[in-house]
């Protein structure tokens, strides 16, 4: 008998917001250093003298690069939700003392395999590689809420819950890839 139950029914939007915190969740570094290059192109840009052309060129160059952070994670939830040809991709979650399942009859995964829990105001998201993650949607969990679900996988995983790649949460050792046990996002009631 499963100690908690969830649900999660993607669509396109949903598969795109799970290739957005993958990519905010794991490419941090990439999209840390493409804010910093951005920055320098829009400061380069607003000082940098010699006419009218250059200047123009870098602001240009450098509001691309910000206003793109999340464009490739886009374009590949998009990608991935046309390879599925209209077909819905549900889910149904059954969490057991020693591992879950995502579809009824299906296999036993096991904690341990889980390597990194992340959470949104909406959804939960199990990864159990930096490119393979399950998503589960909050409002769907029984019996309780996912805060209950939450602490159930976190004292089974031992890892912390964290929030996808922002400037409010970022610290330094998580861009140098230690794990970072320090601030792990705000937490929702």
């Amino acid at each position: 008998m499963p100690v908690y139950t969830a649900k999660m029914k993607h669509s396109e939007a949903t598969i795109i917001r799970l290739a957005e915190t993958q990519y905010n969740t794991f490419q941090y570094g990439k999209k840390l250093l493409r804010i910093v290059l951005a920055l320098f192109m829009i400061g380069l840009g607003l000082y940098v003298g010699g006419g009218y052309l250059m200047p123009m060129f870098c602001l240009f160059i450098g509001c691309v690069l910000i206003s793109g952070l999340n464009t490739r994670a886009r374009y590949n939830g998009k990608k991935i939700y046309r390879q599925l040809n209209g077909k819905t991709l549900e889910s149904d979650y059954s969490f057991y003392e020693k591992g879950f399942k995502f579809y009824e009859g299906g296999e036993l995964i096991p904690y341990k395999k889980l390597v990194r829990l992340v959470e949104d105001k909406e959804y939960l998201y199990l990864y159990i590689s930096r490119e393979s993650a399950y998503m589960v949607d909050r409002s769907t969990v029984e019996p309780g809420d996912s805060g209950k679900l939450k602490e159930f996988l976190a004292g089974k995983t031992g890892l912390d819950w964290t929030k996808p790649f922002s400037l409010l949460t970022f610290r330094f050792p998580s861009v140098f890839g230690r794990r970072d046990r320090g601030f792990t996002g705000y937490r929702l009631k």
